[in-house]
């Protein structure tokens, strides 16, 4: 690592992994890394039919009960990845805290990746699995850019390292105390929903509907409940919520789940 971050000038030609981590970057990495950093993560979060949510017909998510957390950091590594492309010379000063954060990143998507190998493993086979390598790939990605941002400042190398490491590390910590509060504040509004009275549901709908993003299992919680509900006022009311959270039909998704 120190070897990489002394590296400032290049002499002559560089060798292809030298050439990957020199201090500047070529235009053709820039598109290289806005396809595996930016643009091909959020299709693969928009399309994603088996890691964080899958339709109901289908078995449980693979990593559904980190669906809020991974979503918060991916946010987060895409803000950072637009900041530091937009404004480079504005947030120099800032670049050990960028540092920490893509490698951070890094170190994210490369244990997403990880825990898809089983079945990229077995989607390879029928070609699919190619997709199951694109974490792998904006690992590299964010391990480059935050290698190149921590050598943006003439700092020495020790002091570059820590501050990375301490505001990876600041970061990494807020993101899951923040996703805890969420996911449990998500939690309880479904508890209510479920099984408060009418006026008690409409005022935990609201509450769920500023929250923008409901987890796939919470909202699976409403359908099943919806099975299991004979009142027909109450079955009204998860069918608003339901609506009003996902915009699908809850009769639908509840046939599937049990289904």
């Amino acid at each position: 690592m120190n070897s990489i971050l002394s590296q400032t000038t290049v002499t002559k030609r560089s060798g292809f992994w030298a050439a990957q981590f020199a201090p500047d970057s070529t235009p053709l990495q820039d598109g290289f890394d806005t396809t595996f950093g930016l643009i091909l993560p959020i299709l693969c979060f928009i399309l994603d039919p088996i890691v964080f949510k899958s339709p109901p017909i289908l078995s449980p998510p693979l990593l559904e009960d980190y669906q809020l957390f991974a979503y918060l950091v991916s946010t987060i590594e895409m803000g950072f990845f637009l900041v530091w492309r937009t404004f480079p010379a504005r947030v120099k000063v800032l670049s050990p805290l960028f540092g920490g954060v893509f490698l951070l990143g890094a170190c994210f998507s490369f244990a997403i990746g990880v825990a898809m190998l089983p079945i990229t493993v077995w989607a390879l086979l029928i070609a699919i699995g190619l997709v199951g390598l694109i974490p792998f790939v904006s690992a590299f990605v964010y391990l480059r850019m935050g290698i190149r941002a921590l050598r943006a400042q003439a700092l020495p190398n020790a002091s570059r390292i820590s501050t990375a490491a301490l505001s990876g590390l600041l970061v990494l910590s807020s993101l899951v105390v923040a996703s805890i509060y969420v996911e449990d504040s998500i939690s309880t509004s479904v508890d209510t929903v479920i099984y408060g009275n009418a006026v008690e549901a409409d005022a935990a709908i609201n509450r769920l509907k500023w929250h923008r993003f409901v987890p796939l299992k919470q909202t699976n919680r409403l359908a099943l409940a919806y099975g299991r509900e004979w009142d027909t006022e109450k079955r009204a009311i998860l069918s608003r919520a339901y609506w009003e959270i996902t915009g699908d039909d809850i009769a639908r998704n509840q046939r599937m789940l049990v289904d």
